[in-house]
């Protein structure tokens, strides 16, 4: 069960497309894991600053997102492994209306390639618990030349360096808590500026035989950057400009695994967005299939 449990961080929903296909198990030398996930998100609401109101425009109604991530993971050691990870999106309005700076109801395709490494740097094995403490660097950048201004759009389209450190702490009766601190540092461009974030993840959650079930709460605190409908918002562009918005989250999602045999297992997570500013108040699903060598 340890094997696979590496890969399950990778079922967080992408609120904003922010993703950290990372967790602290480890898994032994050789390991490799591929998964491919389908994820739904819907949201009739959006935080504008931080005043939640009905989507805009009003004549999208409903905004909808699917996601398909193609996932995988290799350990070169017991203390070392790395994940790739690749979303194809669809995000499209319901009443199929216009995006006002676009002019198209939907955008579809590829957003951007993940790539992180992950060092385990402490492993204290006490009585009945493990504690471990890893940390690495993680990178992200577009796959592909889409829109990324507009109220439908794929990602922000920058290229990130994402620092991140773990601490969890497990006892031998399957429970576990994790915390994840997470800094991304967003690409500069002449047109527009992707505010820095900071991002925290939180898991309470148990693994034994073949189950695996947590609950998480993932934060994202950015700096500086717009509000929508605030005056800056309108002098840089207003809709034209939704890049340059400052993006904060709070969202809560459970997760739970399966394991049907030796290769294969089955996961499913839910989600909901708590708070927020600059995002759509959005609720999900996710279904997963993963499979590993051994």
């Amino acid at each position: 069960m340890k094997s696979i449990l590496m890969l399950l961080f990778f079922f967080v929903i992408q609120q904003n497309y922010c993703q950290y296909a990372v967790s602290g198990f480890f898994n032994p030398k050789g390991k490799l894991v591929v998964a491919s996930n389908f994820t739904y998100k819907s949201g009739k609401e959006l935080f504008a600053g931080k005043e939640l109101i009905d989507i805009v425009p009003a004549e999208f109604g409903t905004i909808d997102t699917q996601i398909v991530n193609i996932f995988g993971s290799y350990s070169f050691k017991d203390w070392f492994y790395a994940t790739a990870n690749v979303p194809y999106l669809y995000i499209y309005n319901k009443n199929n209306a216009p995006d006002p700076v676009t002019n198209k109801p939907s955008q579809q395709g590829f957003q951007d390639v993940e790539l992180n490494v992950n060092f385990r740097l402490i492993f204290k094995k006490y009585k009945t618990s493990y504690l471990t403490v890893s940390s690495g660097l993680g990178f992200s950048t577009p796959l592909t030349n889409y829109t990324e201004q507009g109220i439908i759009a794929l990602g922000h389209g920058v290229t990130a360096i994402n620092p991140f450190a773990i601490v969890q702490y497990k006892i031998k009766k399957g429970w576990f808590a994790e915390g994840l601190y997470a800094r991304s540092f967003k690409e500069t461009r002449d047109d527009y500026k992707i505010p820095d974030a900071n991002i925290f993840n939180f898991k309470i959650g148990y693994a034994k035989s073949k189950w695996y079930t947590d609950a998480r709460l993932t934060i994202q605190n950015s700096e500086k950057g717009n509000d929508i409908f605030s005056d800056d918002f309108f002098a840089q562009g207003g809709l034209s400009a939704f890049a340059n918005n400052r993006v904060n989250f709070t969202n809560l999602s459970a997760n739970v695994y399966y394991q049907l045999n030796k290769n294969f297992g089955i996961s499913t997570l839910l989600t909901q967005t708590l708070d927020g500013r600059n995002v759509r108040k959005e609720k999900g699903f996710s279904i997963g299939i993963v499979y590993t060598n051994k």
